[in-house]
């Protein structure tokens, strides 16, 4: 890792490292903008590496891989540069491709919670204050992973996902007959927010690329009504 001083502030910036294996190993992993993830892997992703948006709007929604070029990461979607960032510590700092200032925010590992005994806390009884009862586990904005002796991350907190199969339409309401909000293509992944029988249809409530509306599970085939279409999938997996 190489330091560059920054003129008149004398802000010392952590640049990329020049072999891009040593790139690629310094910002690899989950980075937070507002609700917006990117998650940076280090699987190849036609030419170059494969990058997963999660809950992200504007040009970031698209982002699907990334390349570094220079000291510079260089955020692409759809085929075209969507950011250019530096590295600066624990966050990546640039602009995205209208101009505006960008900074993202490494998502770090997910915290170890201290076992109850004699060497935590700091409390006459050990472990960490749980309210007025000494000895237990801190539950200042720590949620535990089932009865791990983690604390669960905010991505596995975050809400269940669904991916659509085919070109689908995102409506106004639960209805065939209501408005269109949005057209979805295949592949879209979406945050559910609630889901509901209706009849014999299955109808949820779901967010995409910033606009909300109804997407249902199975849908009669436009050529053939007789045929009945699956819309969308569990989860978002490639």
């Amino acid at each position: 890792m190489k330091s560059v001083v920054a003129a008149g502030v004398g802000l010392a910036i952590c640049a990329l490292a020049a072999s891009a294996s040593a790139q690629r190993g310094d910002i690899l992993g989950e980075w937070k903008t507002g609700g917006c993830t990117l998650t940076l892997t280090d699987k190849d992703w036609f030419g170059d590496w494969r990058a997963i948006s999660f809950a992200c709007q504007g040009d970031l929604f698209h982002v699907d891989r990334y390349r570094i070029e220079g000291d510079t990461l260089v955020l692409v979607g759809m085929g075209a540069p969507k950011a250019r960032l530096r590295m600066r510590g624990d966050q990546l700092v640039g602009k995205d491709i209208g101009g505006r200032d960008l900074t993202l925010t490494r998502k770090g590992a997910a915290p170890v919670l201290a076992p109850r005994g004699n060497s935590g806390g700091g409390r006459p009884n050990g472990g960490w204050d749980s309210g007025n009862n000494y000895g237990g586990w801190d539950d200042g904005g720590c949620i535990k992973y089932g009865d791990s002796t983690r604390c669960a991350t905010q991505a596995e907190m975050g809400p269940p996902q669904v991916q659509t199969v085919i070109r689908a339409n995102l409506r106004s309401s639960a209805s065939l007959d209501s408005s269109i909000v949005q057209k979805l293509e295949k592949g879209t992944c979406v945050a559910l927010q609630e889901c509901r029988q209706q009849g014999d249809q299955l109808w949820c409530k779901v967010q995409a690329d910033g606009a909300t509306g109804y997407l249902v599970q199975i849908s009669p085939s436009s050529q053939n009504p007789r045929e009945k279409l699956l819309v969308f999938k569990n989860g978002c997996r490639d």
